[in-house]
């Protein structure tokens, strides 16, 4: 017996419903949930009927109505065809993974060159592979051999079209040792390292690293480009870890993931609703931090949002054995990290160049669409069938997952659901910390360079779709040449169309924002960076001319065209001001801009033509 197409679970009172094949989910009033209660399973006139002498039928019939609106466009109730479902379930890709764990980065270099081959060969169709190196102790000099052997490999992999990465995981102490005691949590550090040619630079950050200071080498090396990404591994070792979260992003850590097959693997006995607890109180502060438009990544918590958001169910949410593969000091091969060290998942040898397909065919078998229990499963979208090590840690069979940790992930995916819908609720752009969760790299970030120009000073976020009103107030027969001077400038603006620019934004143009420091609207930044030019345009609009002169924001100013520039991909910014923006003019004026002249009468405003200032700024001056 499969889960019900849409489920429904309470939490503190609220109700919600998830469709368990699309993971859209949504919180309903009690009518609507009184009508799920019949809704697919029977007709319309015989769920009014059902409910005649609990809800008026003209408002029955308006949550119908939604409901239907929702299954037409395939939001709930999608059907999903018999080849569909075997596509999902049968698919196996290939290694995306290795991960090298010795006792040092010296001993891994015997080795590495057989570790890259067997990822390429084994990586079949995926173009994404990631060679890990996991030493536990790290020598930063051994780097600069390992970076000639990666090399190599790294050349093989574009020949045969692969985009090859490196990750160093190293142990690794965020905070002062007594804090980490109290923590009850160890940690490690994952370094994604940026591509061939492996930067030197990386040496004196991972010395850094181990220093007084960590979170400054974290910002050290993404600064200078030896890396892409750092991330915080936690482990728990114990059931309470309710403000580890909270104690990492304090101290400046940005990037961070909970290690919980590990944990389950390394302590079995733990009590998952006590887990759950834990994990309940982190998602708590991650959500708050994000209504406060403070984004961050911590995992699995942004991974599950995304999923929703995206309609994405995980059906296998554990790669070991397929997808990943480590290997320890001898060359034993595991399926992944927290089976390390059992010889019962001993897979082949990397050293011996043998591997066991029969052993990596229960792997194969995982998920929730190939697990009985998972198939009874409302949550099993979110779940993606759990981990097989957790299974292992608690049932002794690595496909069969214990009921107890199976009624606690449950209650864990309700709570992602209630928060999801807190952030949803709030407007939160999804496309924007959905594009904040990829790997960071040297090219220019607009959104970066925005948020140097006014930290401390104004707010900045992305465009809401709940803007549309304050932004037709402000652009209706606004004259200011952030609304005139552009291809869609027309005067005048409708809701609609101010939602459409929120929610769809163009690609080639990012648009923000500014709030003062309660969060109330004051202004609008707009970038639109010139293709092959070294050059971009930029709009400026304050609704309150006043700021303009404030010599805060004229310093800030400055502050924005150097981070814009410091890359070297932006040399030119060019800004329009119409002739009724003195104060802008004097703004700009003030900040480094230069006039370099005037574009004569191309702008046709009730029925006279007018001239367009050109402010222009050159990192070259």
């Amino acid at each position: 017996m499969q889960a019900p197409h849409l489920h429904r679970f309470e939490r503190d009172g609220r109700c919600y419903v998830i469709d368990t094949h699309t993971c859209f989910c949504f919180e309903c009033d009690r009518i609507s949930w009184d009508v799920l209660e019949y809704y697919p399973r029977e007709p319309v006139n015989r769920i009014y009927h059902l409910l005649r002498d609990r809800h008026p039928r003209k408002e029955l019939e308006e949550v119908v109505g939604e409901l239907e609106w929702l299954r037409v466009t395939k939001a709930i109730l999608a059907p999903l065809d018999d080849e569909s479902f075997f596509k999902k379930a049968a698919r196996a890709g290939g290694l995306k993974k290795l991960t090298l764990a010795a006792a040092s980065l010296r001993e891994a270099l015997s080795w590495l060159n057989r570790g890259g081959l067997l990822l390429l060969a084994r990586s079949r169709e995926e173009k994404d592979i990631t060679l890990s190196l996991r030493p536990e102790t790290l020598i930063a000099a051994d780097w600069g051999q390992a970076a000639v052997a990666l090399a190599e490999i790294s050349a093989a992999a574009r020949l045969a079209g692969k985009n090859f990465r490196v990750e160093l995981d190293i142990p690794f102490s965020p905070f002062p040792e007594t804090i980490i005691k109290n923590s009850g949590c160890t940690f490690r550090c994952r370094l994604l390292v940026s591509a061939a040619p492996f930067p030197e630079s990386l040496k004196g950050g991972l010395t850094a690293l181990n220093g007084k200071k960590p979170a400054g080498a974290f910002k050290t090396l993404l600064e200078n480009g030896a890396v892409e990404t750092i991330r915080v591994a936690v482990q728990p070792a114990s059931e309470t870890f309710h403000t580890v979260v909270e104690a990492l992003h304090k101290a400046g850590y940005g990037d961070i993931v909970f290690d919980l097959p590990g944990a389950w693997m390394a302590h079995p006995r733990h009590d998952p609703e006590a887990v759950v607890d834990s994990l309940e109180a982190n998602i708590l502060y991650y959500v708050d931090q994000l209504l406060h438009n403070a984004p961050f990544r911590v995992e699995p918590f942004a991974l599950l949002f995304k999923a929703i958001h995206d309609g994405a169910p995980m059906y296998r949410a554990d790669p070991s054995g397929i997808e990943t593969l480590v290997a320890d000091g001898e060359g034993a091969l595991y399926p992944s990290l927290p089976f390390l060290g059992t010889p019962r998942f001993i897979l082949g040898n990397l050293m011996e160049g043998v591997l066991d397909e029969t052993r990596c065919e229960p792997f194969l078998l995982s998920g929730t669409l190939q697990t009985p229990e998972c198939l009874r499963c409302w949550a099993r979208g979110l779940c993606g069938g759990g981990h097989a090590a957790i299974h292992y840690a608690r049932s002794g069979d690595i496909r069969h997952p214990d009921a107890a940790w199976c009624d606690a992930q449950r209650r864990w995916t309700g709570a992602v659901v209630e928060a999801f819908n807190r952030i949803a609720s709030a407007g939160i752009n999804f496309d924007h910390l959905v594009a904040s969760m990829g790997p960071c790299t040297r090219r220019f970030s607009l959104l970066g360079a925005a948020k140097a120009l006014f930290k401390g000073q104004l707010g900045l976020r992305p465009l809401l779709e709940g803007d549309a009103t304050v932004l037709v107030q402000w652009e209706n027969w606004n004259r200011s040449a952030y609304f005139l001077c552009n291809e869609t400038g027309a005067l005048t603006a409708t809701r609609y169309d101010r939602e459409m620019d929120a929610l769809h934004p163009p690609p080639y143009r990012q648009e923000w924002m500014l709030t003062r420091m309660n969060g109330t609207p004051c202004g609008l930044l707009k970038l639109q960076p010139v293709p092959g030019k070294q050059m971009a345009r930029a709009w400026l609009y304050l609704h309150d001319e006043e700021l303009y002169a404030k010599p805060a924001l004229q310093h800030t100013l400055q502050a924005l065209l150097a981070e814009l520039c410091r890359e070297g991909q932006i040399r030119h910014i060019l800004t329009p001001v119409t002739a009724n923006e003195t104060k802008l003019a004097a703004a700009l004026t003030t900040a480094g801009f230069v006039h370099a002249g005037t574009e004569r009468e191309s702008l046709y405003l009730q029925g006279v033509y007018q001239d367009v200032d050109i402010y222009t700024y050159s990192a070259e001056d």
